[in-house]
């Protein structure tokens, strides 16, 4: 089980790499700042390679409070990032450049509709890069979302964006410094 204490504030506004040792560790933070960001009234974006996965999306869905709500009332956006994970192998960015442009506009929607304008996303394309040990590819994303973070900041759009990595892998490869490079905060969720 993750440390809740190893957890910044969902509406922190930063890029932030998140460090873990098991997937099992990777789904409880990721689920916990899904969770914390409905319960304070933000969009909560979960973008996995794996959300097309029916048995993976099962376990996942049972643990975020009111799943099919949320989701019904725009509250969580689930997106997979399978084909765009297969598109950054081959350098190619295009799909991250449409999601930021839809992002926007939903944000812009529930502003006008009252919502919140906080947003917190926990993607993990670049994780499943760094795991398949594309380190290249890896940091070529994430030099994309510390970019588009920092755009979001400069325009006062409050997007906290969560990468989870495998700390194992990165520390196995000496790639941790490189892909840490690419983000505003490190934190590593530790074990109970």
């Amino acid at each position: 089980m993750a440390d809740m204490s190893s957890l910044v504030d969902p509406s922190c506004r930063e890029h932030v790499i998140l460090l873990y040792d098991s997937d099992d560790e990777r789904n409880e933070v990721a689920i916990n700042y899904i969770n914390e960001g409905i319960r304070k009234g933000q969009l909560a974006v979960y973008a996995s390679v794996n959300a097309s996965d029916k048995m993976f999306m099962s376990k996942i869905s049972s643990k975020i409070v009111g799943y099919d709500d949320n989701v019904n009332n725009g509250n969580l956006l689930i997106l997979s990032l399978k084909p765009f994970y297969e598109r950054a192998l081959n350098g190619d960015l295009e799909p991250f450049k449409d999601f930021k442009a839809l992002l926007e506009e939903i944000v812009n929607e529930r502003i006008a509709a009252g919502k919140s304008g906080e947003v917190i996303v926990v993607a993990d394309c670049a994780d499943n890069l760094s795991r398949n040990e594309k380190f290249d590819e890896c940091v070529y994303v994430e030099r994309w979302w510390q970019e588009t973070h920092l755009e979001w900041q400069k325009n006062n759009q409050k997007i906290t964006v969560i990468c989870p990595h495998p700390n194992s892998v990165l520390n196995k490869h000496s790639h941790k410094e490189r892909i840490s490079r690419q983000h505003s905060l490190t934190i590593t969720a530790l074990a109970r």
